[in-house]
């Protein structure tokens, strides 16, 4: 073990380092990430339907508490994993109807499920009001279907395609428009009912059967779905592409070919088993390179500051931060979630925000402590002497966190 590892287990794999922090990891930091799994979370009960009620919190209620639960967290690396899945299985509330379902949809769909099987996870995704409601499979009707007969709307293939492109095989994982078309005809009838619960409606359903992948989908009642679901999630492209998206949120933007194979190989082996490939992230040779590669999203950074100023802030005030940096919580513009990519992070009037923040934090951080203690404490070895001497001669306490916080060092994972 070096300083490296334990900074790299607090702020790569984590959500940013606290004064003594470094403390807490001890002496075995893969040990320290890997006591924050929790495999039990992947088998919570179900309610009816296969889904709990989606009980709704006021929007507002559910993300500040959210956002506050995050920053305190003695979890980090819990934290991240549940913010990877929230992210890859995005709903938003550019869909004013998922604003209700966001808190159950946390909860119900992806914290139950997020160290279970891939295939429980997506069914729970899928099912769930919040992703019925943003994808509009509310209101797909299957052209044959007895409803179809006299509705004036159709069969909707967002959701469909969403799955096979962004939730599963991925953009090149082997399917065409036919499959797209075929899907979504297999997954008519899921919807919403009054009470905010999944429901599947017989008459809305597309008879016959269908061909997905070149399987037959035999015609039935929502089980249809269930088994497509389960093709998808065992299908060898829904491995890889899972495995590269793993290894770009926490290894690099353009991951190692090795890197991915190895977690594909684990997907495989363990039938998409969310806990192993947990341990395979923690585990991954490339994750421990020291050199920093990935730049800090626009809540990854609002989140880290927080955490190591330890400033006291109004509730709302993570949330409006984060919007300002162009990331609104829960807010994504499109189904592709919020990118894992340097350069959507890096444009001009981006970092003029990010430093415009990083001099509020400063403002409010205890005056009776030392910067460059709190730069040591917070940066380990990542300090750099470029930084460190900054922040050593900055004309005023204030300065000197504003300019540890707008650091390359801080700014990156």
């Amino acid at each position: 073990m070096n300083d490296y590892d334990t900074y790299i287990a607090l702020n790569r794999l984590g959500l940013g380092a606290r004064p003594g922090d470094a403390k807490h990891v001890g002496r075995d930091p893969r040990a320290w990430l890997k006591s924050q799994i929790e495999p039990q979370a992947g088998v919570a009960p179900a309610g009816p339907g296969g889904a709990e009620v989606a009980t709704s919190e006021d929007f507002r209620t559910f993300i500040t508490r959210r956002l506050g639960q995050i920053v305190a967290t003695e979890r980090p690396f819990y934290e991240r994993w549940i913010g990877f899945w929230s992210n890859h299985f995005t709903v938003s509330t550019t869909n004013g109807a998922v604003g209700n379902y966001a808190s159950a949809y946390e909860r119900e769909a992806i914290m139950a499920h997020a160290f279970g099987s891939f295939a429980e996870l997506l069914r729970a995704v899928v099912r769930h009001p919040a992703m019925l409601h943003y994808l509009d499979n509310v209101r797909s009707i299957g052209p044959h279907s007895v409803a179809g007969m006299s509705s004036l709307n159709g069969l909707n293939e967002n959701l469909a395609r969403e799955i096979l492109e962004l939730h599963t095989l991925g953009v090149d994982g082997g399917y065409g428009q036919p499959d797209v078309y075929q899907f979504a005809k297999v997954l008519t009838g899921w919807t919403v009912n009054k009470s905010g619960q999944y429901q599947f409606i017989i008459e809305r359903h597309e008879p016959r059967d269908k061909i997905l992948l070149g399987k037959t989908i035999a015609w039935g009642r929502d089980d249809e779905g269930e088994t497509a679901l389960r093709l998808l999630a065992d299908h060898p492209s829904t491995a890889r592409f899972v495995a590269w998206k793993l290894a770009r949120h926490f290894v690099a933007d353009d991951p190692p070919a090795s890197a991915v194979e190895r977690l594909t190989a684990v997907f495989a082996e363990t039938g998409g088993d969310l806990t192993a490939m947990a341990h395979a992230v923690i585990d991954l040779p490339e994750v421990w390179q020291e050199a920093q590669v990935k730049v800090r999203r626009a809540d990854e950074f609002v989140i880290a500051a927080l955490r190591a100023t330890g400033i006291e802030f109004e509730p709302i005030e993570p949330y409006n931060w984060m919007k300002s940096l162009g990331q609104k919580p829960y807010g994504a513009s499109a189904p592709e979630g919020w990118s894992d990519e340097a350069e959507d992070w890096l444009a001009p009037s981006s970092i003029d925000e990010r430093i415009k923040l990083c001099f509020l934090i400063a403002s409010r951080v205890d005056r009776a402590g030392d910067p460059r203690v709190l730069a040591k404490a917070v940066l380990g070895p990542y300090l750099s002497q470029t930084s460190a001497r900054a922040i050593a001669v900055a004309e005023s306490r204030e300065q000197a966190v504003a300019l540890m916080l707008a650091s390359p060092e801080f700014q990156q994972r």
